[in-house]
């Protein structure tokens, strides 16, 4: 019978075989096949396998956002300074001459056309005209309303009561003439009998 063995001995593998003799009682007779380690050929590693690296997800940026355009505001202007007028004096004027009324006042003791007196306007140089103004309304009448000068107004008493009446230059020079109307009349008295 045909054993084959395999020994190692210090890097090198014996390879022999071992023949058994029959049973008549030979000793097993080992012949070495010597190889070297060189001569097995070595295994080849299985590749490793790798697990691919999962890809990093990139950032998306942020959208950058468009610059509002900053509106300047216009410039105000300034406002130039305003010249304040210097006020021109008024020259006073020179007195002139006066009016005068004749007479300077008047008084009426009854009413109507019978107690009308006149009024004589004048002033100095003047030859102009002469108007009047009164509040006189139902205590008496002026008129003319206007004269020249020289010529005398009319004034009629109406009723009791008093007003005024103003005469006029073209000049705006005046002077007034107060008015009163009062009536007088006869108070009879009854005599008793005794």
């Amino acid at each position: 019978m045909l054993t084959t063995h395999r020994i190692a001995v210090a890097g090198t593998i014996a390879i022999g075989a071992m023949t058994a003799c029959g049973s008549g009682g030979g000793g097993a007779t080992f012949a070495p096949a010597t190889l070297s380690a060189n001569s097995v050929p070595s295994a080849t590693p299985s590749p490793t396998a790798h697990p691919s690296a999962s890809p990093v997800p990139t950032a998306t940026p942020a959208s950058t956002p468009s610059p509002v355009a900053t509106i300047t505001p216009a410039a105000t202007p300034t406002p130039a300074a305003t010249a304040t007028p210097t006020p021109v004096a008024t020259a006073t004027p020179a007195p002139g001459p006066t009016i005068q009324a004749n007479p300077a006042a008047l008084a009426f003791t009854s009413t109507g056309p019978g107690a009308a007196q006149q009024l004589n306007v004048s002033e100095p140089g003047y030859i102009g005209t002469f108007s009047e103004s009164d509040s006189c309304d139902s205590v008496a009448t002026i008129s003319p309303f206007t004269a020249v000068a020289g010529t005398p107004f009319t004034v009629t008493p109406l009723a009791p009561g008093a007003c005024t009446i103003t005469m006029h230059d073209t000049a705006a020079r005046s002077v007034a003439v107060s008015v009163t109307v009062t009536s007088s009349g006869l108070v009879i008295q009854r005599k008793g009998r005794s």
